[in-house]
């Protein structure tokens, strides 16, 4: 399948593609297989007849962005019906093009991100030692941490931490967990490397958390997801 020239959608995909029940009880198609008792996420009519319209059309090509992992991405209907050849996950640390892993990405950003990572460990290291409670710290594939805390307090103060480091981090904090991403990781920097190899026609992006921003930004159009932050911002419910 020849991948240039044509019209790429780079689309995040939970909370924008689809989503679990309990954010929108229209959903109806399975969007995802999950395992242990995990919450399966589905289309809505609206979201799959669009999926299918760009999916259809020769001329254009779906990307996902998304911060899933290798095997939360693997359980997604996307995945198992290859139905995209170029994907982008773990927040865009990873671009696998027709099945292969880019190298070529992967060692441009590496050096930077062992780097990230050691300054990371060292930094939440010291804040577990000073913690009075149990704190459960996860390296999630030598990409990023992520911190099992639906704390304000722990956000505030972990974000205040990383914000004194040289070394730059993200923080992101959802319902149940509290994610550190090095900088060096970031959905834009995907955007612009596959852009720059597969010379599109038009780009158009798709999401609805700040963590997209950056990579919406720089697409010729963009579309903010009714369910989301973004949206919630761009409404004055935020």
């Amino acid at each position: 399948m020849d991948l240039k020239n044509k019209i790429i959608y780079f689309s995040d995909l939970d909370d924008t593609l689809f989503q679990t029940k309990r954010k929108s009880e229209e959903g109806v198609y399975k969007a995802t297989n999950t395992n242990n008792n995990q919450k399966s996420s589905y289309y809505t009519k609206a979201q799959k007849r669009f999926l299918n319209h760009i999916l259809l059309d020769k001329t254009s090509l779906l990307i996902p962005v998304t911060a899933r992992t290798k095997l939360q991405f693997e359980r997604t209907h996307l995945f198992q019906n290859k139905l995209t050849p170029v994907y982008v996950n773990y927040y865009g640390g990873c671009i696998t093009i027709n099945g292969e892993i880019s190298t070529e990405y992967e060692n441009l950003i590496r050096p930077s991100l062992k780097i990230a990572l050691e300054v990371s460990e060292k930094i939440l290291s010291e804040y577990k030692n000073k913690s009075k409670k149990e704190i459960e710290i996860i390296n999630v594939d030598q990409f990023y941490q992520v911190i099992n805390s639906d704390s304000v307090k722990d956000f505030e103060y972990i974000s205040n931490l990383f914000s004194k480091s040289e070394t730059k981090f993200e923080i992101y904090k959802n319902e149940k967990t509290i994610t550190i991403l090095p900088s060096i990781i970031n959905k834009k920097k995907a955007v612009e490397y596959l852009c720059k190899i597969l010379d599109p026609r038009i780009t158009i992006g798709l999401g609805d958390s700040k963590s997209d921003l950056d990579f919406l930004n720089i697409c010729d159009f963009n579309v903010i997801s009714k369910i989301g932050e973004l949206n919630k911002i761009i409404n004055g419910k935020y």
